[in-house]
């Protein structure tokens, strides 16, 4: 049994979104079987921020496809993209 450590980008649908909001309820959506390490905001320009979350979780809970789709359910997310995956 191993230790997944897996980096997420989640783009909002522009630089209207609040992305307070998506950041809520990623921890909402999550935090039951998924151990979010960090969420972090960075610029991206013209107001455009993006959200990186850090999770770990056994490779027995889950799998990436479901956690994606979990964020692209989020209101207000335009895209889910895997940044970095490995095992701890």
């Amino acid at each position: 049994m191993g230790i997944i450590a897996l980096t997420l980008k989640i783009m909002p649908n522009g630089p209207d979104t609040d992305i307070a909001l998506i950041k809520d309820q990623v921890g909402k959506k999550l935090s039951e079987k998924y151990d979010i390490k960090d969420i972090r905001e960075f610029n991206i320009g013209f107001g455009l921020k993006s959200i990186e979350i850090l999770l770990t979780f056994s490779d027995k809970t889950g799998s990436t496809d479901e956690i994606e789709n979990t964020l692209r359910s989020i209101p207000g997310v335009a895209s889910v993209e895997q940044e970095d995956m490995t095992l701890l």
